[in-house]
This record gives structure tokens, sequence and C-alpha cells, in this order.
């Protein structure tokens, strides 16, 4: 799987620096844990990805590459393949809120550089490698110890921020929101995805009524990015999706609206979600 996305990426030399904005001082570790395979990983500063059986760095002037060291430099990101299921610490100051990381023109791989999830500014995406469903999302984010290929068309710099909401690599369940309605339960800290064909022109959000409920994590789209950088082969988006996460129990209301103008004539939906403590 490395060797098709090098082969389809035309990836230029990637060194990233990390400059990073404190509020006090509240230290504690997060220890992700990850499948077997490769992983996009990252971390904070002093993460080390030694236990990963093989380690990946990319440069234009190399390709991929074991890199000169396991340890991570805060914005960085690496391929990292484990045998078995692997945790690994991520040691950070929980008050680091900003990081400005450097960018080479060019595709690059932009790690984690926090213990939180690193959100970047609007109008930023990248595209993250999900090892359990072996695609690519595009996203908005960084998840906890990952990394995401991000492409700029100039040597620049980028503002991550941290989101106080950790994702889980898989969601506790996943809602097709065509299908017919339903009453779904799930538990407080399980997470909620709802997925619609990228073709559907609907837009999803919670019942204002619920807001404290049910909370927004991410949304994005999905597909098979691998030919990505190749001309003669098209990209295959198939699906969009919003991530929720329950936080209090009660009844929650997720409303599919139609987004197409003029109006469409789709009609609205709606998906119930019971949460239980």
């Amino acid at each position: 799987m490395i060797r098709h996305v090098a082969r389809s990426l035309t990836l230029v030399a990637l060194a990233f620096a990390c400059l990073t904005a404190n509020v006090g001082a509240q230290t504690h570790t997060v220890i992700p844990t990850y499948p077997p395979g490769w992983n996009m990983v990252g971390g904070p500063p002093g993460t080390n990805f030694g236990a990963a059986s093989r380690l990946l760095a990319y440069t234009s002037q190399t390709g991929y590459s074991a890199p000169s060291s396991s340890v991570s430099n805060g914005c960085r990101g690496l391929w990292a393949y484990f045998d078995k299921p692997t945790s690994v610490s991520l040691p950070m100051d929980s008050s680091v809120q900003t990081a400005i990381c450097a960018l080479p023109a060019g595709w690059g791989l932009l790690g984690d550089p926090f213990s939180q999830v690193a959100e970047l500014l609007a109008g930023e995406a990248g595209f993250f490698w999900d090892s359990a469903t072996q695609r690519y999302d595009l996203l908005r984010n960084i998840g906890v110890g990952q990394s995401i290929w991000v492409y700029s068309s100039t040597a620049r710099a980028i503002t991550l921020t941290t989101q106080s909401a950790t994702i889980s690599a898989t969601p506790t369940i996943s809602i097709n929101a065509l299908a017919p309605n339903g009453v779904y339960q799930v538990h407080i800290s399980d997470t909620i995805e709802v997925f619609v064909p990228l073709d559907t022109p609907y837009q999803v959000s919670v019942s204002s009524g619920n807001a404290g409920t049910l909370q927004y994590i991410t949304s994005g789209v999905r597909g098979d990015l691998s030919c990505i950088g190749d001309p003669s082969c098209a990209l295959s988006f198939t699906t969009r999706f919003w991530i929720y996460k329950a936080i209090a129990p009660g009844t929650a209301t997720i409303v599919l609206s139609a987004a197409c103008r003029p109006a469409c004539g789709l009609p609205s939906r709606a998906i119930s979600i019971e949460i239980l403590a």
C-alpha cells in the first residue's frame, strides 16, 4: 500500500518545523492504540514510535526512507507498520493550544503535535488513511496520534489549534441516513457516524432542542484517493459523512435537510438516537 501511494502521489520534500503557544503548564499522557498494519502517525515532541516494526518518512530527494529518528518533532508525520495492536504514549502539555508548522510546496505528511485533536483552520483539509476501511478520508482535522497528507501550492506556514474532543478511529455506530428511520441506542462517549452517498444533496445537523446530548466532532468525504496526482485516474469520492459524540443521556434527533438550490423536492429526514448512561 505504501508503494502504491508513493507511486501515485507526486510529493515534494517534507521538513516540518513546529512552533507552539503555551498557556500554563498541565502535563499529562495520552495512550492511543494502533491496529496492525500501516498507520499514518504523528505526535507531540518527544513521542517515540520505536515500537513500530517499520517507519517511513518521505522527501522528494529520497522518496520513502527510514527516518533518522523514531522520535517525533511535533509537526512531522510518518507511516508506521505495527505487527500487532500497539499502544504509544503521547506526552504533552495540555495547555499548548496552537502550533505553527512549516509546509513545503507540494504534498507532505503533517502530524498532530498535540495530545488532543488538531483542528485545521477554515479552508484547510487533508487526506487520512483509515486502516479499518482501507480507504482515504478527507478531513478538516488530525486525530490524536495521527497524521494526514496536506497539499500546499507554495512553501508556507500552517496553523493548528486544539480541539478538546477526541475522535474514535472507528465510530461505535454507522448509520445510512437513507435507510428506514428507526431508534438507535448508544451510550455516553460512543461516536455516531451518519453518511449519505456523495451525490445526495443533504446536510446533516442536530435538532436545536438536543444540543446538549450530541457533540459535533468532524465531517468530510470518503473514497478511494490512491490515484491522486495521476491525471489519467479519476478520483473516486463515494460518501459524505458526519461524526457526533454522545455526551449526555437522553434522546437526540439528527436532521437531514435538502441542500439543493433551487429546491429539489427531497424530503427532510430525522434519525432518533437514544443515549444511555
